[in-house]
């Protein structure tokens, strides 16, 4: 009996950019002392490298521990490829044991594993920047301790280097940037290459300014041939003295009542109830606040220095984003019609739905981020053997079973507890579809749902009830209509327009939708595992809200539904408070492109899935949902859609956009210190919509100032959503994303705050950021 190792190291696939990597000398250190798990590695070990179903090469692999990288024998047929043999151990993202990626499934499905590679033998490294831009080392040992021993001591190494990271990164960053000034390698840089340094760093400063701070860094007082300059410490401490904040003092200084120095608990405590409303704040709060970011001797007497209000005011506690939302804080005990569901459309789609590729990563992507709905579109296999694909298009195929055992079932219930709603899209033959019951069953086990439903409950069970359970959404009526997006032909010449409506051209090829009736038999098996999501067809308002049952849901293309909302904007949210209602992208979105959720949600839609692999203004809005209440894929309506007599909350927003701080040079052909400005624009109901926009600075990526005021009338705050967006000033009008951050209205922190920026991939930009004054009235 094969043996399969069950361990899997996980290493969050979140959306974050990381600068040009420079490994602090605490991470080579940790990793130099460390022996036990870490030893293994460091002697090296033979492995098989897999690159395809019969390429198969046997290479040393072993860790260099004073980089530290994880090295491996180049190929001898052409050593002057240019081709890096190692890997950053810094970018591993997870170790997978078995046969857990695409590769070894191809292997394995093809038939071609021919030599009969035990499972037990086979690991997975999966290393890279971000959740869809990643890369596998698929490899196979000689015996199973080795094996056992490399996962172990991988396990170790991305322990040690993520926890020092999370540490030293923004430092490691600044130290890395001095190195490559440092172009002569004498471990120093006189006044000019710090100012050029500081130029490639997005900072233009007075000269005057910027040699007052130099000279007050250079404490060695070390020379080069006569020319003061700075080691990499002292760089260290003259970049910081650079950052300081008169915005942030100042606020200090207000509060500094009794020194002018540091702030007493008493003074802090005061600052934290006035400006950033925090009104259950007591000294007990103070005391720990100073605890936690003072870092001078001032915290003996229990008192905090600008350097801790500046730890304080800079900490993720206190961004923009209320602290409640990272955890589970709304009532979860509702029905499910009472939540928007985080959901995904063509889940298994890494780019677009006619020549995308289909990938188990992107279903493990997906639940990671906290998607609780994806999407499965089943066909007939070889062999019996189910698949997951956009049928009738040039998209790759994956395989149902590997999709349920390496995606579904491991990772599930790793960022949220609450109900998982499998989609699926049937075109299964009879036989298959029972290959596909049984498929369920096997390897979800208790997790899967499968209990009778009740045919006259009124209402459908709540998340909580539902914890760790995965629901089927499918038909169980024989009648449906079916809806194929298909590539007719490659130009754009056709004659058969009859055969369907022409909806686009991609990559030079025509694009037709396809509609007609037909029986489509379900069997027994599978529809027996349909419950409380039956999907059937859509058959008006009126006659939903009349007889319709509980656990019918439909799905509606994003056009249709908008035409429904339109001509019946009171009675359709009374149909969301019955049933689920899913909203998907026409099939013209060929590109896989999104449409703005937030009329659908405004509406008391639930389930609005999207292209989640397209970063897209769509998905920010989306992240922004579905970054609340813990992240876990539900949030609750707000009252006034759930047939409660409230009545929709108007508020009015005041913001004052003060500063900005590293704001990175922008991609293009510019090679110049941006001019930034700050636009935000409220996406909501109708009437809240609107945009502003500050001034741009000239010259000043580094700590831009506009302290500017904006005021917003919010009818409906509970569904707006606030886009804050810092740009790049264009004479020509090409106005370049430097960042971005979007953030529910209700979700917003009043006071002095914070906002993190993320570039246009949804990746977070290091040490960037605007501050804001906000106020609610």
């Amino acid at each position: 009996m094969r043996i399969v190792l069950s361990f899997v190291l996980f290493g969050a696939f979140c959306y974050c950019r990381r600068p040009p990597k420079y490994v602090m000398p605490e991470v080579v250190e940790k990793i130099r002392s460390s022996g036990g798990d870490i030893n293994p590695l460091k002697r090296g070990a033979h492995f098989w490298k897999v690159k395809g179903p019969s390429k198969f090469y046997r290479r040393k692999f072993w860790l260099d521990a004073n980089q530290p990288l994880l090295r491996y024998e180049p190929s001898r047929k052409n050593p002057c490829t240019g081709i890096d043999p190692s890997i950053d151990v810094t970018t591993i993202l997870e170790v997978l044991c078995g046969w857990k990626t695409d590769m070894f499934n191809e292997i394995i499905s093809s038939g071609k594993n021919d030599t009969g590679i035990a499972e037990n033998l086979c690991f997975s490294i999966v290393y890279g920047e971000s959740g869809y831009d990643v890369e596998t080392l698929d490899l196979i040992g000689e015996d199973v301790e080795t094996v056992q021993q490399w996962v172990k001591g991988l396990q170790s190494l991305v322990v040690i280097s993520k926890s020092i990271q999370q540490e030293t990164e923004y430092e490691e960053w600044l130290l890395a940037q001095y190195r490559k000034a440092d172009k002569d390698n004498s471990n120093s840089l006189d006044f000019q290459e710090c100012l050029k340094l500081l130029k490639l760093l997005n900072i233009k400063l007075e000269e005057d300014y910027a040699k007052k701070l130099f000279d007050q860094a250079n404490t060695n007082k070390k020379t080069s041939i006569e020319a003061k300059v700075l080691d990499a410490q002292e760089f260290v401490t003259f970049y910081k003295l650079l950052l300081r904040r008169p915005e942030i003092e100042a606020l200090f200084s207000k509060y500094a009542k009794t020194s002018l120095c540091t702030l007493t608990a008493g003074e802090l405590c005061s600052f934290l109830q006035k400006e950033q409303k925090m009104q259950n704040c007591s000294i007990e709060h103070a005391f720990k606040y100073i605890d936690m970011y003072e870092t001078t001797s001032a915290k003996l007497q229990e008192r905090m220095t600008i350097s801790g209000f500046t730890n304080l005011m800079t900490a993720e506690d206190f961004d923009i984003l209320n602290t409640r939302e990272n955890e589970v804080w709304m009532d979860m005990t509702q029905p499910l019609t009472h939540y928007y569901i985080h959901s995904s459309h063509n889940t298994y789609l890494l780019g677009n739905q006619l020549t995308g590729e289909s990938s188990i990563q992107a279903y493990i992507v997906a639940l990671i981020n906290g998607c609780r709905c994806v999407e499965l579109d089943v066909w007939d296999g070889d062999n019996d053997d189910p698949i997951v694909t956009h049928g009738n298009t040039m998209t790759s195929k994956i395989f149902v079973r590997d999709v349920l055992q390496d995606a579904i079932l491991p990772y599930a219930f790793q960022s949220s507890p609450y109900p998982v709603i499998l989609s699926i899209e049937n075109h299964l033959s009879l036989k298959q579809q029972d290959v596909f019951a049984t498929m369920l069953k096997e390897i979800l086990g208790d997790l899967l749902y499968d209990t009778p439903i009740d045919t006259d409950m009124t209402k459908l069970p709540s998340p909580e009830e539902l914890k760790h359970k995965i629901i089927i959404k499918a038909k169980k009526t024989d009648t449906v209509i079916r809806t194929s997006t298909v590539v007719v032909q490659q130009s754009e010449d056709s004659d058969s327009e009859s055969e369907g409506e022409l909806i686009g051209t991609l990559n030079g090829a025509v694009v037709k939708e396809k509609k007609k009736k037909e029986k489509v038999k379900v069997s027994a098996k599978l529809s027996s595992l349909v419950n409380l999501c039956q999907a059937v067809h859509f058959k008006g308002i009126d006659e939903i809200l009349s007889t319709g049952k509980s656990y019918h849901m439909s799905s509606l293309s994003e056009r249709k539904a908008e035409v429904l909302i339109d001509s019946n904007p009171f009675k359709f949210p009374k149909y969301t408070q019955k049933q689920l209602v899913r909203i998907y992208p026409h099939g013209t979105r060929v590109r896989s492109t999104n449409f703005n959720p937030v009329k659908f949600w405004n509406s008391g839609c639930q389930i609005v899935a999207l292209n989640l692999q397209t970063p897209d203004e769509p998905t920010s809005i989306n992240t922004a949902m579905f970054r609340l209440n813990g992240r876990s894929g539900y949030m609750l309506k707000p009252d006034y859609l759930l047939s409660k007599n409230v009545e929709p909350s108007e508020k009015r927003l005041f913001v004052k956009i003060i500063s900005g701080q590293s704001l990175p040079f922008v991609s293009g052909e510019k090679n110049d210190i941006v001019d930034p400005y700050v636009s935000i624009e409220v996406h909501g109901h109708p009437e809240d919509e609107g945009k502003k926009k500050t001034r741009y600075v000239s010259n000043n990526g580094f700590n831009p100032s506009w302290n500017e005021d904006f005021t917003f009338h919010l009818k409906r705050s509970e569904l707006d959503v606030i886009a804050f967006e810092v740009k790049d000033h264009d004479k020509r009008g090409f106005n370049d994303l430097i960042g971005a951050y979007y953030i529910w209205a209700t979700a917003v922190s009043p006071g002095y705050r914070h906002i993190p920026l993320f570039d246009k991939s949804g990746r977070e930009i290091l040490a960037a950021s605007i501050f804001v004054h906000i106020k609610f009235d």
